[in-house]
């Protein structure tokens, strides 16, 4: 787009096309908007590649733009798929490590499985009941494995899992693990506590922890 800016009487509108869907789909509406507003002011007419009007080529550019936000969200979607699957939490970030724990409860035969995971959750990363009636919620901590959930997340989450959520099983997963402290308080609050290991084994069917609820 340097050159285009220099000189833009030098290029076909095919030519301007190309280079402004060369770049990013969020930069393409602010590429079309400076094109616009450039041709105008040197009253350069719209004739190459069947753009007969600005308009006809401020759509085609929206078109672009909005073809490569589709398929930029399409290619997302596909890795987060391929992440759940493969297993691998510690390759996952956060969204997609309580995609997978939603995923682990759906396929354990729960149901209701929502994933909230935003701001304002108060710390339900992922609510579901069991085939008895029972309501989990569950925190995701995708933390790195030097990095250790402490007592005040598991604090934070106490505040809110019981009182708040209405939970029968209160689970804090992550893909590191716990310091004493936080496993002890998680202990006598009555919080189950999954460290990375744990969450693999989850994943390979060696564990259930809503077993009996």
């Amino acid at each position: 787009m340097d050159a285009y800016r220099q000189d833009p009487r030098a290029y076909g509108l095919d030519r301007i096309v190309d280079l402004v869907t060369a770049h990013e789909a969020e930069r393409l509406d602010l590429e079309t908007n400076f094109l616009i507003r450039f041709h105008t002011q040197i009253n350069l007419p719209c004739t190459d590649g069947g753009y007969d009007t600005l308009v006809d080529l401020g759509n085609a550019l929206q078109e672009q733009a909005e073809r490569l936000r589709k398929q930029k969200a399409q290619q997302s979607e596909q890795a987060r798929q391929q992440a759940i699957q493969s297993g691998i939490f510690d390759r996952m970030d956060s969204q997609t490590f309580e995609e997978a724990i939603a995923t682990l409860l759906r396929r354990d035969g729960h149901h209701h499985v929502d994933r909230s995971g935003k701001a304002g959750d108060l710390g339900a990363d992922v609510t579901a009941i069991t085939k008895l009636g029972s309501k989990i919620v569950v925190q995701c901590k995708r933390y790195d494995q030097r990095r250790p959930v402490g007592s005040p997340d598991v604090q934070r989450f106490a505040g809110t899992c019981f009182a708040v959520h209405r939970a029968d099983l209160a689970l804090l997963v992550t893909t590191s693990s716990f310091t004493p402290a936080a496993a002890s308080l998680a202990n006598r609050i009555g919080i189950l506590l999954l460290n990375g290991d744990q969450v693999r084994q989850w994943q390979a069917g060696e564990l259930d922890p809503a077993t009996g609820l």
